[in-house]
């Protein structure tokens, strides 16, 4: 599965802007499914099992967060916004790469006299350098709108641990991958079980809701990731959600306990070790805005623990991507049994 997951990081893939990474996931597994496509919102999607008498979605969303170029000063120096991320002292110091005209490397610093980190600093206080002297020499390189990846290379670290951006959701994308070759090898007889690469996640989940209304499956499954407070600490009433300890299990207002009850009798009849995460409102992932396209579609989250999200160095486990892929398989396989319509 790593070196899956280290092919979609090869590929930028910032919200509005997934179009080349969701076609190479689309040349990706098309042998991996019965039907293959790219809808026309630009999902990636395949199908096995078509015409089962009870259908699921799973999905992984493909974009990352990113910035886009709102202005470019007299100076020659760029002025942004925040595609999922508007942390400025996240992004205080960082590299960047922008997606104009030709890539372009360039860092971000703060427009403030004091040039030091400033827990105060907004997005709007911050600019990118890119070494030009002019806004004429900036605008033939970029234009207002081009996109910016943050910089940063993909690296592994100790104890099966993968440093890289864009774990979010690539990491899903790359359990999804492993879900299917299960399948391929092993059918689930009476599920129809579609696989989507959804776009948007990170500003308004818009590929999701798009995808469920022309779908319209009995129940859905998002694979995403939940950030872990094992080395940042927690608040008392947070849960304790840790590195390696396997995928989490989410309960929130807004999911299916039904679903929520076969993903832990699963992983209670497969061994699996799961982690659990309760939140009050939303799940913040597609399944909020999936669960209520047309008449309701009974979703959950399953969830990749993460470290350092929405930053240009997030690190995960891959022991934790094999177990969220085999929890999902084994979920699977227990909804077929139980053969019931939403």
């Amino acid at each position: 599965m790593k070196d899956i997951l280290f092919k979609l990081l090869e590929i930028p893939s910032i919200s509005g802007d997934e179009e080349a990474l969701v076609s190479r996931w689309h040349s990706m597994t098309g042998k991996l499914c019965d039907r293959s496509w790219i809808d026309d919102f630009g999902n990636g999607i395949g199908v096995v099992n078509e015409g089962a008498e009870i259908s699921i979605l799973i999905n992984a969303h493909c974009d990352e967060i990113g910035l886009i170029t709102t202005k470019i000063e007299d100076n020659g120096t760029i002025r942004f916004k925040g595609l999922g991320t508007d942390d400025a002292a996240v992004l205080y110091g960082q590299r960047v790469k922008i997606l104009g005209l030709k890539t372009i490397a360039g860092l971000v610093q703060s427009g403030k006299k004091q040039d030091k980190k400033d827990p105060a600093l907004k997005i709007e206080d911050l600019l990118i350098d890119i070494g030009s002297s002019s806004k004429k020499e900036t605008e033939k390189l970029l234009n207002v709108g081009s996109y910016i990846q943050l910089d940063s290379e993909p690296a592994k670290l100790l104890n099966g641990t993968v440093m890289a951006k864009g774990l979010d959701d690539k990491a899903g994308l790359a359990v999804m991958y492993e879900i299917m070759k299960k399948i391929k090898k092993e059918r689930i007889p009476g599920l129809t079980i579609y696989f989507a690469a959804t776009l948007r996640e990170e500003i308004n989940s818009g590929g999701a809701i798009t995808l469920a209304s022309c779908l319209k499956p009995d129940y859905s499954i998002s694979i995403d990731v939940a950030e872990t407070n094992d080395i940042s600490g927690s608040k008392s009433n947070d849960c304790t959600l840790e590195l390696g300890k396997g995928p989490i299990i989410l309960r929130c207002p807004l999911l299916s306990r039904k679903l929520e009850n076969l993903l832990s009798h699963a992983a209670v009849k497969s061994g699996i070790k799961i982690q659990r995460e309760a939140t009050p409102h939303f799940s913040y992932t597609d399944a909020d805005e999936i669960h209520r396209v047309k008449r309701g579609i009974p979703s959950t989250v399953l969830s990749i623990p993460i470290r350092y999200i929405h930053t240009a160095n997030e690190i995960i486990s891959m022991k934790d991507l094999d177990s969220t892929a085999k929890l999902t398989f084994e979920f699977l396989k227990e909804l077929a049994k139980s053969g019931e319509k939403a």
